[in-house]
């Protein structure tokens, strides 16, 4: 019909079709209302130059829907099927003449025709579903590369074999552990009796020097500056967290 909306819509539509139980066909009372967005056109001729610009193929899965979207996804104006598998998309037909050869069962949906021999069951996409194919992007050509002349490439210069200098040992000098011994005579005076006076009493009697003790002076320690106060730096803010994030510690000294 023209029109469907003379009832308001429905929540009963959920009764399986009886030809194919994955598809829903009504409830009571109830119609699943379709709007078809493509009509059945003709049965026309077709040949090894083909009637149609664009093809596909799909063995055990084509029917007239499925042809249907792959053309209308590419913003043809008319599909056809041709030996059971076979989709033609194009925006012209009719080239060789009609054809009584449409015969042949689609290969996804034996209660469709799909043509038949060096024929096309044409059909005609509705006005809406009819747009332009998407246009290509343009390619942007890439500039050769500048060539670079060869006056202005310097040879590389000649490796240089520097000879790896090689160190000269330094023979030992020998010290001995220990210097000889060296008797020194003795100088001192001999001592000199002089007759008169008292034995045993010399007259060059020795001068010992007084033991000097050295007193050592303490370091006196100058006290430098205090050290600088180092100021705490203000604490930088993570973010507010549940308390559930973390465990409680029941002995912990900050704990209340």
């Amino acid at each position: 019909g023209d029109r469907y909306t003379g009832y308001g819509p429905s929540e009963y539509c959920n009764q399986p079709c009886d030809g194919d139980s994955s598809e829903i066909c009504g409830g009571d009372f109830a119609m699943s209302v379709y709007r078809k967005s493509f009509s059945y056109v003709g049965c026309f001729a077709d040949t090894n130059h083909r009637d149609f610009p664009y093809a596909m193929d799909f063995p055990g899965s084509n029917t007239v829907e499925k042809c249907h979207i792959e053309c209308k996804q590419r913003g043809y104006k008319y599909f056809g099927m041709q030996v059971g598998t076979q989709c033609y998309c194009g925006n012209g037909f009719g080239m060789y003449g009609t054809s009584t050869d449409c015969t042949m069962r689609c290969a996804g949906d034996s209660s469709e025709i799909c043509g038949g021999l060096w024929s096309n069951s044409i059909y005609k996409m509705a006005d809406s579903d009819v747009t332009p194919p998407p246009v290509p992007p343009t390619a942007v050509p890439t500039p050769p590369p500048t060539p670079v002349p060869t006056s202005s490439i310097l040879p590389a210069p000649p490796s240089t074999n520097v000879p790896t200098a090689v160190p000269t040992s330094t023979p030992e000098t020998s010290v001995p552990s220990s210097l000889p011994t060296t008797n020194v005579p003795d100088t001192s005076s001999p001592e000199t009796s002089v007759p008169g006076s008292p034995p045993n009493v010399s007259t060059s009697p020795k001068t010992v020097a007084p033991n000097t003790t050295v007193t050592a002076v303490p370091e006196t320690s100058v006290p430098g500056p205090d050290p600088a106060p180092v100021p705490h730096g203000q604490p930088s803010y993570i973010g507010c967290f549940n308390v559930a994030g973390f465990p409680l510690v029941s002995n912990s000294p900050n704990m209340t």
